[in-house]
């Protein structure tokens, strides 16, 4: 879950990254920049949707005691966050000890990573169930650990964690899928790694030293 968390949220940062003309009520001004309510709203929640796996109306009924153990449920850290990355990220794009072209393939990585992740959360959730037995058999298997949890809280801890496992596994029938109806061509990529490994092979040119050594 770790990792969908951090890839989704890198791909909202990077996001941020790019100006463009925006309309509403300004939440924040970063350094002449705006950032509407709208703007945070859909961040927080496609955030907090992805990450707990339930709707806006869900999230907003969650206690506030859930904040503990996600804390991107704060809307002020939330927004905190958002803020710290946007300025360190326009700080970066202006250092010239930066390569820039390293930094844009970051950008371009975290796009990747993250828009993938979000597709599959979304395009395969409507197939995972999770039953009541299940949750039963969980709760009884781990019951100390939940000793001090109330059991409404116990039982969407579970749930979320099965659903993570179930999420796991279709994602690799999924991904087998997709790449068995696909037409993928790697020829160019085998010849590359064939010149990378031939590469390696090849002896080292002998220095002036050791070729004076040779000689004698």
């Amino acid at each position: 879950m770790k990792k969908i968390v951090n890839l989704f949220f890198a791909i909202l940062i990077a996001s941020l990254t790019i100006s463009c003309g925006v309309s509403g009520k300004t939440a924040v001004d970063i350094d002449g920049e705006n950032l509407t309510i709208d703007q945070f709203n859909k961040y927080y929640y496609t955030q907090n949707k992805i990450m707990l796996n339930l709707d806006k109306e869900a999230i907003d009924k969650l206690p506030q005691a859930a904040e503990l153990q996600y804390p991107t449920l704060n809307r002020s850290k939330f927004m905190d966050s958002i803020i710290q990355s946007k300025l360190i990220i326009h700080k970066a794009m202006k250092d010239k000890d930066i390569d820039q072209d390293e930094l844009q393939a970051i950008i371009d990585i975290s796009k990747l990573q993250a828009v993938s992740q979000y597709y599959l959360m979304i395009k395969l959730k409507k197939d995972i169930k999770i039953s009541d037995e299940e949750v039963a058999a969980t709760y009884k298997k781990y019951k100390a650990r939940y000793k001090r949890v109330p059991i409404d809280q116990a039982e969407q801890d579970i749930k979320r964690k099965l659903f993570m496992q179930k999420f796991q596994i279709e994602t690799g029938k999924f991904i087998q899928n997709l790449m068995a109806e696909s037409q993928i061509k790697k020829d160019g990529f085998e010849k590359y790694l064939k010149e990378q490994a031939n590469s390696k092979k090849q002896p080292k040119a002998a220095t002036t030293t050791e070729t004076k050594k040779q000689t004698k």
